[in-house]
Order: structure tokens, then sequence, then C-alpha cells
């Protein structure tokens, strides 16, 4: 018994160290099987072992002086490290990564290869690649600023003159004839916008906004301006508001706005004759909004393609259908990103139906003014105001427009067609306001306006009116010292409103704040009123010392981040100038642009804010 357990036992120490003894073979084989180069120097750099694959790639290195050099000076510093070192050697035209393991005591150095070749020119291909659609983007982007401008320079002149026209004493004829130009010239117009819109929806550079706005407000500004379309084709428009739709929701007006814009202005374009309904309420968390109208109708093929680029329903698409077959993709896109929902139900000779859902926060925050019109009541023809003007402009078309614009106006007028002669008339005489086109010979907008500001220490207001409408072209025009911008054509009211802010407040002491502000935001009571001020002016020193330390850490980005919190209650208790401030300090943050000059102009300008608030609480509610 006792011997039979001795002899397993033995059995199994033989079994056991024949396979220690085999494994130990297998481990001293591993070398000679591997695929990959596996070399070993001694600490004098001799050759000691390669296996096979080794054994060529230490042919191909002797066989290059260079390689041979590199690989020396590797062994060397993976020496003087005394740990794992990794190189890339360049072997003719084969490209290795090396893996040096010093053994100090073993007075040698084991070198681990890869054949990196086709995976290094497959990183440099794809970042070849990423190159050239980056630099695509950048032609594109360069393309579409100056079809902006050679289609919008040309526009403003035909918009602008067509305009002073039709104040002049026409016939019957005339006219309709000055009608049509305009009507063309603002289809043309929309077309343009819209190739815009989506360029920056298809870069991702279109961005929402979360403000507190009334939607009931909004859905009756949107009536009042479309309602004078559908009476024209003898058509029905119908705007129905439910009752549950809140007082306030948050979320971005503009774009909601310019969603039901294009689903209206399409419902109306397409039917003949009948009606259109608008049907807006409230449902768990969601706006919803229907547009229902009884028009020719989309087929079931038709209703799958409608949302793509460039495409239009086959039965809408005759003379009367102007357009880029954008507008849906746009809505559609511009849905999105406020992750909501569109939908279409239709039936051809019969109707369709557009349903847009988007989730929406209740808000008890003041409402943010709509103008949504984009115009303005101030009446320029009952003006007395008067001041001197500085026109910089190129374009002797466009010149001759604005000279005549300006003139009816009852307003003194220089002209001059580039910047180095406007900084020169800046120099001789005083203004009251300039404007200033971009895009000029000799010296652009951009650099006549910071001569003005660092060389003459000038502060006359600069309006900058230029046919770029692209992104970052506004931020352009402020970074370099400007007060306000308009995309040509403009609207001939807006401008005189802009001048006469500008204007005013230059000539007067700067403010912010006014009694007039609170009194002018809808459904708010004392109690409310003293609880938003108090928030304000609880939380503004923490805000502005943290403002100024990014600032001065040169930390734009949160920068930006800061200047995004701050925007709502400027937005419910500033003059609109500083909220267009603080956008343009957002953006200038969010784009780590080191815009100083602004960002100490915004410091300045919420300082002022500050203390014009904290005057009227202590006044009203102390």
């Amino acid at each position: 018994e006792v011997n039979k357990k001795l002899k397993d036992l033995n059995d199994s120490l033989e079994l056991s160290l024949h396979q220690r003894s085999k494994h130990i073979v297998e481990l001293a084989k591993l070398p000679e099987l591997n695929p990959k180069p596996v070399l070993r120097f001694s600490t004098e750099k001799h050759l000691l072992y390669a296996n096979p694959i080794g054994i060529t790639l230490h042919r191909d290195i002797l066989a290059n002086k260079q390689a041979l050099i590199d690989l020396n000076e590797s062994l060397i510093k993976s020496l003087k490290n005394k740990g794992n070192t990794e190189v890339r050697l360049y072997v003719n035209s084969e490209i290795y990564t090396l893996t040096l393991c010093p053994f100090i005591k073993a007075n040698c150095i084991n070198v681990y290869a890869v054949n990196d070749t086709e995976r290094l020119r497959t990183r440099e291909l794809l970042i070849e690649s990423k190159e050239t659609a980056e630099n695509s983007l950048k032609v594109k982007e360069e393309f579409l600023a100056n079809m902006s401008h050679e289609i919008r320079t040309p526009m403003n002149a035909i918009v602008g003159l067509s305009g002073l026209l039709a104040s002049s004493t026409l016939d019957t004829e005339q006219t309709k004839f000055n009608d049509n130009i305009r009507k063309s010239a603002q289809n043309l117009l929309v077309i343009i916008n819209d190739i815009l819109d989506f360029s920056k929806l298809e870069s991702g550079n279109m961005e929402i906004e979360h403000v507190s706005f009334s939607p009931r407000e909004l859905l009756n500004q949107l009536y009042s301006i479309l309602k004078f379309k559908a009476e024209e084709k003898s058509l029905l428009l119908l705007n129905k508001i439910d009752d549950n739709l809140p007082d306030q929701l948050l979320g971005d007006h503009f774009r909601i706005n310019q969603v039901l814009i294009n689903l209206v202005s399409n419902a109306i374009k397409f039917t003949k004759k009948g009606h259109v309904n608008i049907h807006s309420t409230y449902h768990e968390g969601f706006l919803i909004i229907s547009i229902e109208d009884s028009g020719c109708g989309i087929s079931k093929n038709d209703q799958r393609l409608i949302f793509e680029s460039f495409k239009q329903a086959q039965n809408t698409i005759s003379k009367s259908s102007e357009g880029t077959g954008l507008g849906l993709t746009i809505t559609r896109n511009l849905v999105g990103l406020m992750n909501g929902h569109i939908s279409v139900s239709s039936t051809v000779n019969q109707g369709s139906t557009f349903i847009v859902k988007i989730p929406l926060i209740k808000t008890d925050i003041p409402s943010v003014t709509l103008n949504i019109l984009n115009d303005t009541s101030a009446n320029i023809s009952k003006t007395t105001k008067t001041f001197k003007v500085l026109l910089v402009e190129d374009n002797e078309i466009n010149s001759f427009m604005a000279t005549s614009l300006l003139s009816r106006w009852n307003l003194e007028i220089v002209a001059v067609q580039n910047g180095l002669q406007a900084v020169n008339k800046v120099a001789e005489e005083l203004f009251d306001v300039i404007l200033m086109d971009m895009q000029m010979p000799i010296m652009n907008g951009l650099e006549a306006t910071k001569r003005i500001r660092e060389e003459l220490k000038n502060k006359t207001p600069i309006i900058a009116l230029t046919a770029n409408a692209i992104k970052g072209e506004k931020e352009k025009c402020i970074n370099a010292g400007m007060n306000d911008y308009l995309s040509k054509p403009f609207n001939p009211n807006i401008l005189y409103a802009k001048m006469l802010d500008l204007v005013t407040n230059t000539k007067n002491s700067e403010s912010f704040f006014t009694s007039e502000k609170i009194n002018n935001l809808s459904n708010v009571n004392d109690s409310l009123i003293k609880k938003l001020l108090g928030i304000f002016l609880s939380t503004y020193d923490k805000e502005i010392d943290e403002f100024t330390t990014l600032m001065n850490q040169e930390n734009y980005i949160d920068l930006g981040r800061i200047a995004h919190k701050m925007k709502p209650s400027i937005d419910y208790l500033a003059v609109n100038k500083l909220g267009v401030l603080v956008r343009e300090v957002e953006e200038s943050g969010k784009r780590n642009i080191n815009a100083k000059e602004l960002y100490l102009e915004f410091l300045d300008s919420m300082s002022i804010l500050e203390s014009e608030i904290r005057k009227f609480h202590d006044t009203q509610f102390l």
C-alpha cells in the first residue's frame, strides 16, 4: 500500500518535471516562433541574438546608414533611461516601432519590432482626408460669404431704390411694376437665407437659445404677418389657441417662429381656395401646433421626400412654386435641434396637416418682448431729429440709394468711398454716426474702424452695413470696435431706429436700466419685481468676480459660459443693447476669442446696470 502510494507520487513528480521542462523548451522557442522581429544587443551595441525575421530586419538596417545611426542612438537612449523606450525607425520604405527593454544585470537590451508601415500610412491618409474635408468646408464657407456679398450688394440697391420709388408719385401700372420688382427681390432674398441657414445646420453651427417668451404673443404676431397673404388669395386663415397654452415657456422663440412661418407660408402658397387653420395647444410638456390646409395635398410617396434636401413634391412643382427645396429640410432640422418632432398627413386634392411637437418647460419668468415683425414703430416721416452722418460705401449705386434715403430724413450726409477716406474724414470733422461698408478697396471697414478707435481715439457710433450675413460676421464687426450691425438689404426703419438709439445714448449719459423697462414686463407684480431685482443683486458680485478671474486667466470658453448664465436676467432687466452685448461676449467666449476690449466694455456696462438697479431697488422696496 505504501509502496503503491510512493510509486504514484514518484510518477506524478516525473510527469510534473517533464511538463515543466517541456514548458521551458517552448518558452525558449517563443522568439523563434514570433512572427515579429525580436533582437538582443549587448550594452556595447553588438547583436547577440535575433529570430529569423529579426535577422532580415538587422540586415536591412546595416544596409541603411541612417537607420543604423538611429538604432545605435536609440540603444544608448534606452540605457540612459534604464527603462522601456519606444522609438520609430525608418528602414528603406518601411516604418518600424521599436520597443527597447534594457536588462542592466544581464548586460543586454531586448528589442521588439513591429512593422507599422500600413497602419501609419493609413493614419496619414486619414489625417490628409480630414484636412482635405476641413479645407473643403473652409472653401465652402468662403464661397457662401462671397456669394452672399455679391448677391446682397445689388439686392440692397434694388430693394432700397424700389422702396424710394414706391414713396414717389406713380400711376397704377408703374406701381404694379414696382411692386413686382420688390416681390421678386424678396423672393431671391428668401432663397439666399435658405441656403445660408441650410449651411449652418449642415455644419452644426446653428445654436438654440432658451429664453422666456409668450407663445400666445408669438402666434398672434404670426397671424398678423400672414393674414394679408391669405387674404390676397381669398383664403380663410384661422388661428385657434387653446386655453391651456401657458403664458410663458422657455425656448427659442425666433427659431419656433421661423418653423411656423415656413409651414404656414407653404400652406398658403399651395392652397388655391378654402382655408388654412393653425391650432395650438400644450400637452404633457409639449407645445403642439398643427397647420391644416385644404390645398393640393401630397402623395404618400412624396411625403417621404419632402423633408429631404432640394426635394419638392411632384404635384407642387410649377411656375408658381418658387424656392430651393430646402424650406422643409431646414424646418425639420430646426425642430430636431429643439428635441422636437414634425409629422405630415395628407391626401391628394384634399389637403395636408403638419404637426409640430416641441418639448418646452413652463416658467413664471417674465417673457422677453417679441419683435418677429422685423420692423420698428419709429415714425421717420414725422421725426425732427437731425444729425450728421458719414456714409462709407464703395458701390456707387448703393451710395446713391443710401444718400437718397438719408436725405429724406433731413440728415446731413458726407459720403466717402473707402476706409482710408473715412479715417481721414473722421480726423477732420465731427460726426454723430458712421455707416460703414465692410468690403472696400484700399482699406476695408474693419481696418478703418480699428484705426478710428485706436489711433484717433474716436468713439463716434459705427454701424456696419454689410452684404455678408454668415455666422461670425457680426462678431468681427463688434470686436473691431463697431457698435451695431445690419445685413444688406436692410429695413430703412430699423436703420433709422439704430442710428437714433446710438446717437441719443451717446449724447446722453449711458443708461441700461429704467423704470420703463420694468413697467413693460407683462404679467408681473411688485412682489415678483422685487424678487427678480433681489436675485440679480445677490448674485452680481459672485458672477462678476468669476467673470473677471476667467478673463484675467484668458479662459475665454468658461467666460462664455458665465455670459450665457447671466443672459436671462439681462434680457429681463436691461435695455436691448446690453442684451446684444452679452450675446457677443458669449459667442466670443465659445469661439475662444481674446476680445478683451469687448469683455471690459461688458464689465463697465454691467457695473452701470448694477448701480441703476440697486438705486431703483432701494428707492422702491426699502
